[in-house]
């Protein structure tokens, strides 16, 4: 057995943390067609993608856990929701 100088982990906790995979479709709230170039993001953690011309997206290493998800287009008011929890 080596034997040393005693060893500690300060500061904040560790966890394990597990990305996942978000997609889905932003669509226009009456008229129920894809809305092309939204901004999809998860602001606290700096991620964000555009969505495709039919309005789908897929946000990736989006890490499990308690997020904030907002979406915002040009003409359109933001919409804003909290994902995952315990």
């Amino acid at each position: 057995m080596l034997r040393g100088m005693p060893i500690r982990l300060a500061g904040q906790e560790l966890q394990l943390v597990t990305a996942v995979t978000l997609s889905g479709v932003v669509v226009d709230a009456v008229s129920g067609v894809g809305i092309q170039n939204a901004v999809v993001s998860i602001p606290s953690r700096a991620l964000a993608v555009l969505t495709g011309v039919d309005g789908s997206f897929e946000l990736r290493n989006v890490p499990t856990g308690t997020q904030v998800l907002l979406v915002q287009q040009f003409g359109y008011g933001e919409l804003v929701r909290a994902l995952g929890g315990a």
